[in-house]
Order: structure tokens, then sequence, then C-alpha cells
């Protein structure tokens, strides 16, 4: 559903970026942006109350700040869509958008890249103002991504927790990938297989008729504009999966080919097919083949639409994240929120044990990089840290589904040696030290022979 949210959201604010610079022509700017609070106002204050929610006075400050530098960043971009040319000012507006971004990996870096790509190949003008637009473009879309790294190289001495290494793309990760793509198919009456192999015949449809497009010689500007729009997009999805390609085989191989990873391609794929369908409609030479065309766009769109029906009805019964059900529900965590607030809590879920019971947590040390794909250095002192507190009773180490701990960390038996259930929940076990005064007389040397 972030996906859907996400092309809403992307929608209108084109929307409202092209309509507040049309209407700046006709009146002030800040008269537009307040009209526009205005209106919408009571529309965010129906949402409030329906979401619901705590905030602090510091949440009202921090609020009302954000909502004042909206508001004033609305008038200065309204003020130049009005006064000058859109294509002189949304350039920039873009190159800002993407550099943002950028702080989000690979949807940043693939919009950065397809659109440098795009102003050099399907820019207007001679070859000399192409090349000055384009490293405007870089200059100031890689700012926020180039200060964000300097950042962290001075807190913490490193631009990235990255290193070279070679991972390449395995049979795994492809699968995943066609799992994905499988899971985008508007129905799940069919196996995942199937469904896989029928989501590649529409993309391979999807992809003639765009290059069919692409390749037309209509100099009609609503033929031109569709044409540049889904060149764009092709270079854009080339760049996105190139870039994941290289991240996964020399960068990180922990990441995942999952529908959060791959969503900038469902929503690429859903604006290309409108595009399409669009021209398919109004370029048909009869009117039965506008109807035609017109039915099967719209049967998919209705079954795309009952399927979000569906998964927003779920994700309003049911929850999402660490507000599911399964969460909140969770006798585990009831369990974590009545311990001693003095203990330290290690697991292999921290962040949710944190939200939701308050008491702050470590993770276990992973035994396995997942980023760099081979053994952590640290591990055995990391390790060796958590059992001494886990023997002297100072922490507990809580799990979450022990029998089916993921690869990267120590084997069960390791991680619950000498330790007893304290509390055992529907979904996980609290281990406290079982003898705590025999392990603190037998423990000398125990890391050095545990690691040797």
């Amino acid at each position: 559903m972030e996906v859907v949210f996400g092309g809403i959201s992307s929608l209108l604010y084109g929307a409202a970026d092209f309509l507040g610079g049309e209407g700046a022509r006709r009146a002030p700017a800040a008269a537009i942006v307040f009209w526009a609070g205005v209106v919408s106002f009571p529309l965010i204050l129906v949402v409030a109350f329906l979401v619901g929610g705590e905030a602090t006075g510091a949440d009202y400050l921090l609020g009302a700040v954000a909502g004042a530098s909206g508001a004033f960043g609305l008038v200065f971009l309204f003020t130049g869509l009005g006064r000058g040319r859109a294509a002189s000012v949304a350039p920039i507006a873009a190159a800002v958008a993407a550099g943002l971004a950028y702080l989000n990996r690979y949807v940043g870096l693939s919009l950065i890249l397809s659109s440098l790509i795009g102003l050099l190949l399907l820019g207007q003008g001679p070859a000399r103002r192409r090349l000055q637009e384009t490293a405007m473009f870089a200059a100031v879309s890689l700012l926020p991504g180039v200060l964000w790294q300097i950042r962290n190289l001075r807190m913490t001495g490193v631009a990235a927790n990255r290193v070279l290494g070679w991972h390449p793309l395995d049979f795994a990760k492809l699968r995943e990938a066609g799992a994905t793509l499988a899971s985008w198919a508007p129905v799940e009456l069919f196996s995942l297989e199937v469904r896989a192999v029928l989501v590649g015949l529409v993309a391979l449809v999807v992809v003639g008729f765009g290059l069919r497009l692409v390749r037309g010689q209509s100099a009609d500007p609503a033929g031109v504009e569709a044409r540049s729009l889904l060149a764009l997009a092709g270079i854009h999805v080339l760049s996105y999966a190139a870039l994941l390609a290289i991240s996964i085989s020399i960068f990180d191989a922990s990441t995942r080919l999952d529908p959060r990873a791959l969503s900038a391609l469902f929503l690429v794929g859903i604006l290309t097919a409108c595009v399409i369908g669009w021209n398919l409609v109004v370029g048909a030479g009869s009117r039965l083949g506008r109807v035609v065309a017109a039915g099967l766009i719209g049967t998919v769109a209705a079954a795309y639409g009952i399927r979000s029906a569906g998964l927003l009805q779920n994700s309003a019964t049911n929850g999402l994240g660490f507000s599911s059900n399964s969460w909140t529900n969770s006798e585990t965590i009831q369990l974590v929120a009545q311990l001693d607030p003095q203990l330290v809590i290690y697991s292999n879920e921290a962040l949710p044990v944190y939200f939701l019971s308050g008491h702050p947590a470590y993770s276990v040390p992973e035994k396995v990089d997942p980023v760099k794909d081979s053994l952590r250095a640290d591990f055995p002192a990391l390790f060796d840290a958590m059992r001494r507190r886990l023997e002297t009773g100072q922490a507990v180490l809580v799990l979450f589904h022990p029998q089916s701990l993921p690869a990267v960390l120590p084997e069960l038996d390791l991680l619950t040696e000498g330790l007893t259930p304290a509390g055992v929940g529907d979904d996980g076990i609290i281990y406290q030290a079982e003898d705590l005064a025999g392990w603190a007389r037998q423990r000398t040397g125990w890391a050095t022979a545990r690691w040797a």
C-alpha cells in the first residue's frame, strides 16, 4: 500500500505545483497558499481525529515550525512559477527533490542517474545548453547526499558502513525478485509461478506498446510528451535495476528484492501503463477500438481497486508492522513489559521490544555481517560481553520464535547455554541465568577457549 499512497501523493504534489503556478499568474502567491490551507484544514483535522495518537508540546512546536517553513517554501515556489517559465523553475525543484530522495538510497540514486541521462539525451536545445542543465542538476541533486556523507564521516569516522566485496546475484535473489513480481498481479487465484509468468507477459506487452509509441513520428505535442515520458521511464527502470545489481554484487549483500525494494519499478510500471492506455484510447482508429481499449483498462483498474480495498481492510483490521495484532497482542512483549527496568535486554527483535514495551533493548550480536556477507571480526568480543551480563544476572535474553532464528545469528544452543526459561509466551521465550554463583566461578578462560 505504501506504493499506492506514494503514487497518489506524487500526483497530488504535481497537480498542486501546476495549479499553484498557474494561479500565481493571476493572484498573489501568498493568497493562494493561505486559501489552500483554509480549504485543506478540515480534511487534515478529520484525518488527525481518525488516526489519533498523542503529542507533546515539543511535537506541536516542531509541527508549527515545519508547517510555517512549508508555507514559505510554497510561496517562493509559486512566485517563481508565476513570474518565470516552468522550464526554468521546475528543474531546480526536481533536482532538490531527487537530492532528498538520494538519502533513501536506490530510489534517489536512480532518480538522479536517470534524470542526468534524460537531460542529455532527451533535453531540448543545443548540446552546450543540455550539458549546462545536466551539470546544474547534478550539483544540486548530489549536494544533500554529499553533506550527509560528510556528517557520517565526522560523527562515526566512516562515510558509510560499506566495503568493496564480490557477492554476485544468485538464484535465490532472482527467485525472490520473481516472487515480488508475482505479488503484483491484481488477482491471487493462481499459483506464484503462474502469476509471475502473467506479470512477465503483461510487462512484455507494455514494453512493446511503449517502444511503438517511442518510435512514433507524430509531431503532436501530446505525442511528443508521451514519447519523452516513456523513454525516461525506460531509462529509470534500467538505472534502478543496474544500481540494485551493482549494490548487491559489490556493496550490500543483505539487500532484499522484496516489494519495498522494488516498489519504484512497480510505480513506474503503473505510470507507463497509464500513458500507454491513454494513447491507445485516444489514438484508436475506430469507436470499437476505443471501447475495447477503455474496457481493458477499466478491468485492470477495477481488479487493482478491489485488491487495494482488501489490503486496506486487512490493514485496518489486523494492523501493519509493529502495530499489527501479532505484535500488540504478543504475550512475550507483555512479559517483557513487566521486567525490572534495571535489567539489560538482549533480543533478536530489539526494535519492537523497545517500541512496544518501553524497555531499551540491545540486538543479539550477529555472527555474520549481512551487508558484507562475511564473519564479523568483533563478534567474539560482543558475544562475550553479552554472556558476562547474562551470567551475572544483569541481563535477560528475549528470543522471538527461537526455533527459526536467522542464519546470521549464533545457533540457539550456543545462545541459551546455561540459561533457563524465565517466561514463555506464545511467540517467544525470556531466558535468564541458571546458576549465577556457579557461572561466576566457572567462566575463567571461557571466551578464550570458545573462540580459540
